[in-house]
């Protein structure tokens, strides 16, 4: 599972909440009342999946076939929270109620200067107060966390194990693109990952070359050139799934189906060029890096000893096989 951390007070207290307000309606009432999964029976609402969708979403156009791919994987970061939360009490790091109560007073008076209401500003991001202080008990709780165990030699050993991630290499790529099925059939996205699977298989086997598949399968514009996409750096030129895919891979390797906003991926790199930036040039990078790591991890580890129950409210992917399931067919 992979999950990402946001900051919800500062989004709350700053300036540019209302290009994330306008990129998706605010939730129904009863959405705030409505359960997508329970963590050990603590609910997810799915107001909370909403939010993060619109966080991720940040005023691009997706298509609405792609909706519940974002769904379910932002309702896994939430569940990924809840997950590290029950960690962080057994450790005595969580947030007490006192801090959390300090903190939203702070974003009170933050927002009276700005003559902002405080309701209003929740009501603009999708979330109430209940929901909005579950946030803060992670991100508190979270930062406790990382004081603890995101030591100095832990960040420089990560950086060295990753250096290419971080040092300005830039890795050569192309990529075969499904978009998703827009007939509207509630299985299109699993046809679509199931069919990428199969080129992939094509591809390994030898039968096909990935140049090939690309000019015969790729619905993305690279399809003409074999899928080549050019070099791209770690961060800033495409979205964080296809980036932190195509990073992990080896040159000639293949990615297993990768999903994004804009469909399906299937990527390779063939070739690598190096970069030169050092640890302090890129220490913010590298610690934000290791956080994820240690959520990651963390997460893994929970999920063990866990129940997690999806009601079907809005679509997640099925833990057993990660296909994605939609709310109509859920039971």
């Amino acid at each position: 599972m992979r999950t990402f951390l946001f900051p919800f007070a500062g989004v709350l207290a700053g300036c540019a909440l209302a290009a994330f307000a306008v990129a998706q309606s605010p939730p129904a009432t009863d959405r705030f009342h409505t359960a997508a999964a329970f963590v050990d029976e603590e609910p997810v609402m799915v107001a909370e999946v909403d939010y993060l969708v619109r966080r991720a979403i940040a005023g691009r156009e997706v298509t609405p076939e792609s909706m519940p791919l974002l769904q379910a994987q932002s309702l896994n970061q939430l569940i990924g929270q809840r997950l590290a939360l029950q960690q962080i009490a057994r450790e005595h790091l969580s947030a007490s109620e006192s801090q959390i109560e300090s903190r939203v007073e702070e974003i009170r008076k933050q927002l009276e200067a700005q003559k902002v209401g405080f309701e209003s500003r929740l009501a603009e991001m999708g979330l109430d107060e209940p929901l909005f202080r579950q946030q803060l008990a992670w991100e508190l709780g979270w930062a406790r966390y990382l004081d603890v165990h995101r030591t100095g030699e832990a960040v420089s050993a990560y950086f060295e194990a990753h250096r290419r991630e971080f040092d300005g290499s830039e890795v050569e790529v192309s990529h075969i693109l499904l978009r998703v099925d827009r007939s509207g059939d509630a299985a299109a996205a699993n046809r679509a990952l199931q069919e990428a699977q199969r080129i992939l298989n094509e591809i390994v086997a030898g039968r096909t070359t990935f140049e090939e598949a690309a000019r015969e399968y790729s619905d993305g514009p690279s399809r003409l050139h074999g899928g080549t996409l050019g070099f791209i750096p770690r961060h800033g030129r495409m979205v964080e799934a296809f980036s932190r895919a195509a990073f992990a891979l080896e040159v000639d390797q293949i990615s297993q189906p990768v999903l994004t906003s804009f469909g399906i991926h299937l990527i390779r790199v063939t070739s690598v060029k190096p970069g030169d930036k050092t640890l302090d040039d890129v220490r913010a990078e590298v610690e934000a890096a290791v956080g994820q790591k240690l959520l990651d991890d963390l997460t893994h580890q929970a999920q063990a000893t866990a129940s997690i129950r999806y009601t079907g409210a809005i679509a997640y992917f099925d833990p057993a096989t990660r296909t994605l399931v939609q709310p109509s067919a859920a039971e």
